[in-house]
């Protein structure tokens, strides 16, 4: 799991939680304890180096003020807010990578609200800017553990990564559908709706999203619109939807790769959606993008 939180909005407790659940650092994630804060230019730099990796390769976060044991959160290690502003470290940050990483967050954690007993995490997206070089004019990666230096023919694909597009699956969402679409009653309508967003800053052309229902029930009576152009194939328990798309998506951009009409017997609505698996594959130029859902979870957003 790149990002281990869900949102900025992140709490004494969350943190807490990693250390009670033991959760290990990966290469997205790394805890450093307090002593990793320092003026000297070694300490800069070890932080340059750290920071930079995560953004060389998937992105990432390294959380300040947490000890590890066997890679395992281990307990809490303040830093002293007043010494180490945030200010501090994102300058750090900034005068000591070449060139700065685009929308990175530092958000600082007070417990108890004493600014002596803060913890930084440092939220790292992948870069698209990469290779991004650490005050010692080297290259860094992550790999297991740890931040590596790169092998010069890694450092030359990552300068040849800028020029490619890279899209993802943003969400799986299901809305009331007011087609009338049966002439009789009995049925409830739906239509699921899949996300796709463009993360790069080039455009692409080519993709296809590809969903697959399992556990999927014949009851249902499923369709796509005509201008879709979509492929389907259905079994007694199993069902395939591809989506070419049909307009380009450009940078940032959000848009419905795919659009699915189900039609569910009314008697039968909440036994039928909720048994169903979602697996949602994304091809595009460049790469690979998969996520699955469940539908139950993506049918309760309907009764909130």
């Amino acid at each position: 799991m790149k990002f281990i939180f869900e949102d900025e909005n992140i709490t004494v407790s969350d943190i807490q939680k990693l250390i009670d659940n033991q959760i290990e650092e990966s290469i997205h994630l790394e805890y450093k304890q307090s002593d990793a804060f320092g003026k000297t230019d070694g300490k800069r730099k070890e932080i340059a180096k750290d920071v930079s990796s995560f953004a060389n390769s998937d992105g990432g976060i390294i959380i300040y003020g947490l000890t590890e044991q066997n890679h395992k959160a281990e307990s809490l290690s303040f830093i002293n807010g007043n010494e180490f502003t945030k200010e501090w470290l994102e300058q750090t940050i900034q005068s000591n990578v070449q060139r700065n990483i685009p929308n990175l967050k530092i958000v600082p954690i007070r417990f108890e609200g004493d600014i002596e007993k803060t913890i930084y995490v440092v939220i790292i997206p992948e870069s698209f800017d990469a290779p991004h070089m650490s005050k010692d004019n080297k290259y860094y990666k992550r790999h297991n553990f740890q931040s590596v230096v790169m092998e010069e023919y890694e450092v030359r694909q990552t300068f040849n990564k800028k020029g490619l597009s890279k899209l993802e699956i943003y969400d799986c969402v299901i809305n009331k559908d007011d087609r009338d679409f049966f002439e009789k009653d009995g049925y409830n309508s739906f239509i699921v709706i899949v996300l796709i967003k463009n993360t790069s800053n080039f455009i692409e052309e080519n993709y296809k999203t590809v969903v697959y229902f399992k556990n999927y029930n014949s009851k249902i009576k499923l369709s796509t619109p005509r201008e879709a152009k979509a492929d389907s194939i259905l079994s007694s328990d199993f069902a395939k939807v591809s989506t070419p798309g049909i307009s380009p998506i450009f940078q940032d951009e959000v848009l419905s790769g795919s659009l699915i009409y189900l039609d569910v017997p009314k008697k039968d609505c909440d036994e039928v959606l909720n048994g169903i698996e979602v697996e949602i594959d994304l091809l595009y130029t460049n790469g690979t993008h998969s996520k699955d859902f469940l539908m139950k979870d993506i049918y309760a957003t309907l009764h909130t």
